[in-house]
């Protein structure tokens, strides 16, 4: 029947509670079922102390994740979507009974957007089962990843770290692994809609689309409507929350604050400099970005033939029309005349060859005086298109 719930004081189906006779809707009773320790047993395949609403076949108790793991495996239980038509597991069913996938389960889902109890932003939020306030995506992952108490020696890099997966013997997997493992795996990847590249899948767009990491964060990053006053240089740009002080900063100044971070920087093992760490090898030794820049390059097995030039050479970018070397992609840019800006220091319009921390543009020639480096590949005979 329709009510009001005595929890969470909203408008919605209810029942009344065998305990305390108050009217309860599903979540709330769920909820309150969960946290009631007589309910909770060593699940049977993470042999941790949970609550356990389910049962195996043979009888042993199985906690909500590991009963929805077990599920989604089973290729028995999958059925075709009705929107994507994809053979998938069911996540949820239509008015008519049709099947639907996670997916598109979480787009059909009408979200409700409510002030965040934590971070205290109007976000989409749901009640966490551990405490029953409202809060949202990010500030419950947050809240999980820094409870130690729920961390487990991963069974792949063998460090303690939040739990993201689990194998199938119940074993813990963290996220670096979970990351590796399914980028490594060519059977999950996918034609990406914007470069045609066949890559690890990170987002997908409203049609289905495949997009890979690069595009996806690119897209993000172009999208105005998602630009936010950047707390530390006053510009509207892409934002990123600052994990330390939780202010919401732009790409280039949290950068910046990262590569002025004493805790972060470290002897490299290649050059031996101590310098900002930028990648660590497959024994955990820290490489700065320079060293890790010169090992990309003189990797034969990372290069490709230029669309250009038809040599062998490292990749610069990846686009629609090809993959060019960074000869060849530079001298593109240069001529092309929508990358021209107003220099900051000559106030010429030439190519951006860098930006300063503030995001103002810098010619090729007032970078080398700034820097002090070598003269970029620049000339005035890759303007004679313009001349």
């Amino acid at each position: 029947m329709e009510g009001v719930c005595s929890v969470c004081h909203r408008q919605r189906f209810v029942w009344r509670s065998r305990k305390s006779g108050k009217l309860v809707c599903p979540s709330c009773h769920t909820g309150a079922w969960l946290r009631d320790p007589s309910k909770r047993a060593k699940c049977s395949l993470c042999r941790r102390v949970k609550a356990a609403p389910h049962r195996s076949g043979s009888g042993k108790p199985l906690c909500q994740v590991c009963y929805a793991r077990s599920r989604r495996q089973d290729v028995s239980t999958h059925e075709k979507c009705q929107q994507c038509g994809r053979l998938r597991y069911v996540k949820g069913r239509t008015a008519s009974g049709k099947a639907l996938c996670g997916t598109c389960y979480q787009k059909s889902v009408v979200r409700v957007k409510r002030i965040c109890r934590v971070c205290r932003l109007r976000k989409v939020v749901f009640r966490n089962q551990a405490t029953g306030i409202l809060m949202c995506e990010t500030c419950s992952d947050r809240r999980r990843r820094a409870d130690r108490s729920t961390h487990e020696r991963c069974a792949k890099c063998a460090e303690v770290k939040p739990v993201v997966t689990r194998t199938k013997s119940g074993k813990a997997i963290c996220s670096n692994c979970y990351v590796k493992a399914r980028q490594s795996d060519a059977s999950r990847h996918e034609e990406c809609h914007q470069c045609g590249e066949r890559r690890p899948v990170a987002a997908r767009m409203s049609s289905g689309e495949a997009l890979c990491k690069s595009c996806s964060t690119k897209i993000r990053r172009n999208d105005r409507r998602l630009f936010r006053v950047c707390s530390v240089c006053g510009e509207r740009r892409f934002p990123r929350r600052d994990p330390e002080s939780g202010k919401l900063v732009c790409q280039n100044c949290y950068s910046l604050a990262r590569y002025r971070d004493p805790a972060r920087y470290r002897e490299c093992s290649k050059c031996g400099d101590v310098k900002p760490v930028a990648k660590h090898t497959a024994s955990g030794k820290p490489v700065c970005a320079n060293c890790n820049i010169k090992a990309r390059k003189a990797d034969l097995s990372k290069h490709e033939r230029c669309r250009k030039c038809r040599e062998i050479k490292p990749v610069a970018v990846r686009s629609a029309s090809g993959k060019p070397c960074p000869n060849c992609y530079r001298i593109a840019r240069y001529r092309d005349r929508s990358w021209y800006e107003k220099c900051r220091k000559c106030g010429k319009l030439r190519p951006v060859e860098t930006r300063s921390s503030l995001g103002k543009p810098l010619c090729p020639v007032c970078y080398k005086k700034t820097r002090k480096l070598p003269q970029p590949r620049f000339s005035p005979s890759m303007l004679r298109t313009f001349s």
